[in-house]
């Protein structure tokens, strides 16, 4: 089946300007937006935040299957969407200009015809005010990527603090970066990843719990502890990436993978009960849970619910105040608030919006 492609007109030029490559990048990507409106703090912060990027990475693994078959690697959505130019982790910058001018020169050369073609792994947005986390994968449960908001929410907060204070935290080669960047795609929680101050290898849950600690107090802060407890559950539990392995594992079967996916969405949307809209998801998800579809049928049913999904993200967004920023600090950019069955989410200074 041919993938369908959004009518717009910006979609249209990236399918002509990369052809095949653009075609064959069915991807699905989690984007959180922290607002910053100082944006030459922003472009510091950005270059400090590159170091955190493999494991929000490693938290975030859910794509382990490419093409119906298993790749090894616990993400591999990254190996398909870097066959883009101006990918991956970038260079620091040395300051704002540097940046403009960067991406200046690109469409003064027919590069590109705006920065937002920009597709690194974390860029400063060049139209909101906002550093844009874009490392990690799509998350099959809501809970997953409210805490991955919230996490990066802290990071930055407390990079803030600490370059107001006159503390930088280091600034690391790409090249280096980059070696965790590896590990972390293909391992995970369960690889090691290097301690570039220590120089040795490091088990990745251990530096988690580093870094956990590092931004402790901006969590106690921000309010979000309830999100942060998630992480700790993940890192028990596991990552999507290896909740899919499991039933895989069990099974050999890619629709019970599928069926994991969907039941995974559907628990987070209806036990929330966010809007009529999710409970039309659930329908969908259910019909094709239980009937003989075919692997087409059912993948379809799969990019329905994410289309339902994506859409209740939208409303709820149009609920909030959008990066709104107390005192010129990171904290509480927007948050949204909605009724739930059981409990209240929070969520963070951040937004998952494609760009």
């Amino acid at each position: 089946m041919d993938q369908l492609i959004t009518v717009n007109e910006r979609y249209t030029t990236v399918v002509n300007d990369m052809q095949q490559v653009a075609r064959v990048c069915l991807t699905f990507g989690l984007h959180v937006h922290v607002g910053i409106p100082d944006r030459e703090e922003a472009i510091d912060i950005m270059n400090q935040a590159r170091y955190f990027l493999p494991h929000l990475y490693a938290l975030s693994v859910n794509s382990p299957f490419w093409l119906g078959q298993n790749t090894g690697l616990k993400a591999y959505r990254q190996m398909i969407f870097e066959r883009l130019p101006r990918t991956g982790i970038p260079d620091a910058f040395q300051s704002l200009s540097e940046y403009e001018d960067y991406w200046k020169l690109l469409v003064a050369t027919n590069c590109i015809d705006n920065p937002k073609k920009i597709w690194w792994d974390v860029r400063l947005h060049p139209f909101f005010d906002t550093i844009e986390f874009r490392i990690c994968d799509a998350q099959s449960r809501v809970d997953d990527t409210i805490a991955l908001a919230a996490l990066m929410q802290a990071i930055v907060f407390k990079l803030q603090k600490l370059r107001r204070n006159n503390v930088t935290f280091r600034s690391y080669q790409k090249r280096l970066l980059d070696e965790n960047r590896w590990r972390a795609g293909r391992y995970g929680l369960d690889g090691k990843l290097i301690d570039f101050g220590r120089k040795c290898e490091v088990d990745e849950r251990e530096l988690l719990e580093e870094m956990l600690e590092f931004v402790s107090d901006e969590v106690e802060e921000l309010g979000n502890e309830r999100e942060i407890e998630h992480i700790h559950r993940i890192m028990r539990e596991g990552t999507g990436a290896d909740r899919q392995l499991m039933v895989w594992e069990r099974t050999q079967d890619m629709k019970a993978v599928v069926d994991q996916i969907v039941a995974e969405t559907n628990e987070g949307l209806c036990r929330g009960q966010i809007l009529r809209l999710s409970q039309l998801a659930y329908s969908d998800a259910s019909d094709a849970s239980h009937s003989e579809s075919t692997s087409c049928e059912v993948y379809q049913s799969v990019y329905s619910v994410s289309r339902q999904l994506w859409e209740c993200a939208r409303v709820l967004a149009m609920r909030c105040h959008a990066f709104t920023v107390a005192s010129g600090t990171a904290t509480c950019s927007w948050k949204v608030r909605a009724r739930i069955a059981r409990a209240r989410m929070r969520w963070g200074q951040g937004n998952f919006a494609g760009s």
